[in-house]
């Protein structure tokens, strides 16, 4: 989906010589604006390309690797990431900017009819764009903000000095990585504690950098390393443990894989705010993943995969199944006494080097849920082939939304749920019975039916304040 900031000359009699800007993904323009005294919309606001400018540097690490926090917006994360906070005197729209690793998300909020003011915003949308394409937007229109939309003077030498010294740290690899976990942290540049960026650094040569990377997202903060220490205490200690070898083998056999998807997969421009894009069938079986393709559709292949070469494409799998899938004890699923696990903000998956055998930090006590867990394990290991530690959280990264809908539909397959309950307006009485049919929870037959737009998103609002900490690994389960 194509990413862009646009700036021209205003002709406009108020604009008092001034600049437009109009920023756009795919056919959003998220500056789409009507003001009160002209007969049509335009997607062009009029504010000078420096203020901008500044706010993109400003932020610029939390925007491209801060990810939209699981338990509710603060108004720390606000100020660093909605465009709206970059003020200076001008009405700038509600236009939030996330980091998912090689996608960053966009999602805009348009102004009620009715609002009184000199503009009404108009687009309300989601859009992810490649992280590539979209630094390399900003660094364009950072160039040209200094040497063609900002006048000569101080304005221009200050904002030419902040994108080098930007310039300058993004290709400094030490420098890179410790913004880049500064950001995930939630903090911005060097207010991050010393301490927490030399345990996590030195965590990251034990257990690799992407797992660290996951845990410090799934419990940003000054405590992130000392958790992630007792997590993995924790999973060291677990006795489930779950042997994926046979699982993994399965899901690469080539046969299956090309017999499951015989054609490149295309999705349609609007597929829930994801890019058009072709994938090719090689990448769905090799490490390489598919950037542009959404991590809940790739989740949705790779369990479709899985039952296709368990020979059970229908159906609820059963706990014998399941067991012998994930390689683990018979009585795995059983409920159990609540473990001291529960008071951990996240699961873990640890594996040792060349072992196929994981220990998982486990959260849940009930079977349903216990279920759910530790399939989320599994398409950690799926996602991530060669790391030996993977969080099971509720952040809203790529990874932690393909486990999430890789559970979902390896349980719950969605075409399964709509034939078991017979109709596509389910009441709560057939939520509860294909949860008891799927042994899934409630709230998972839930957000397969909100994902699939068979019912409306408030179904999904948190049972607990926001602000609280997840009270269970199926908290935030939406996928998208």
């Amino acid at each position: 989906m194509t990413f862009s900031i646009d700036v021209r000359q205003s002709s406009r009699t108020d604009s008092q010589g001034g600049w437009e800007i109009a920023i756009r993904c795919g056919g959003t323009a998220f500056t789409r604006l009507f003001r009160a005294r002209d007969s049509s919309p335009s997607d062009y606001l009029i504010a000078p390309p420096t203020q901008l400018a500044f706010w993109l540097t400003d932020n610029w690490w939390r925007l491209r690797w801060e990810c939209m926090p699981a338990a509710g917006i603060a108004p720390d994360w606000r100020l660093a990431h909605d465009l709206s906070s970059a003020g200076g005197g001008y009405a700038w729209p509600r236009l939030a900017i996330w980091g998912e690793d090689e996608r960053v998300g966009l999602l805009s909020h348009g102004d009620p009819p009715g609002v009184v003011g000199p503009v009404r915003y108009l687009s309300s949308d989601l859009a992810f764009v490649e992280a590539a394409d979209f630094e390399d937007v900003c660094d364009t229109f950072l160039r040209n903000s200094i040497d063609a939309y900002t006048p000569d003077g101080t304005e221009r030498t200050a904002l030419r000095e902040q994108v080098h010294i930007l310039e300058a740290e993004r290709t400094d690899t030490e420098i890179a990585a410790w913004r880049r976990m500064e950001a995930r942290l939630g903090f911005d540049p060097d207010d991050a504690p010393e301490r927490t960026i030399e345990s996590l650094t030195n965590l990251a040569k034990r257990y690799g950098q992407a797992g660290v990377d996951e845990a410090a997202t799934a419990m940003p903060g000054v405590e992130s390393a000392d958790t992630l220490e007792r997590e993995i205490e924790a999973a060291r200690a677990s006795r489930f443990v779950c042997d994926f070898g046979a699982a993994l083998k399965a899901y690469d056999d080539e046969d299956i894989v090309r017999a499951t998807h015989p054609a490149p997969v295309v999705f349609s421009p609007f597929d829930n705010g994801e890019p058009s894009t072709p994938v090719s069938i090689d990448t769905l079986t090799g490490q390489q993943r598919p950037d542009r393709m959404p991590p809940w559709k790739l989740a949705e292949q790779s369990a479709q995969t899985l039952r296709e070469a368990l020979g059970q494409t229908r159906g609820p799998l059963r706990n014998s199944v399941l067991t012998d899938l994930l390689g683990t004890a018979g009585d795995a699923f059983r409920a159990r006494i609540p473990p001291s696990n529960s008071m951990l903000p996240y699961g873990l998956r640890l594996t040792d080097p060349g072992q196929t055998a994981s220990h998982i930090a486990m959260r849940s006590w009930r079977a349903q849920d216990r279920r759910f867990e530790a399939v989320r394990a599994l398409g950690d290991a799926i996602w991530a082939r060669d790391d030996t530690m993977g969080p099971i959280a509720a952040s809203k990264t790529a990874r932690q939304k393909f486990q999430r809908a890789f559970a979902q539909s390896l349980l719950c397959p969605y075409d399964d749920l709509i034939a078991y309950v017979g109709t596509e307006r389910p009441g709560e009485g057939d939520i509860s019975a294909a949860a008891r049919h799927f042994h899934v929870s409630e709230r998972v037959v839930q957000t397969v039916l909100v994902n699939k737009h068979v019912l409306e998103r408030h179904h999904l609002e948190p049972p607990f304040p926001r602000g609280t900490a997840a009270s269970g690994p199926e908290d935030y389960i939406d996928a998208r």
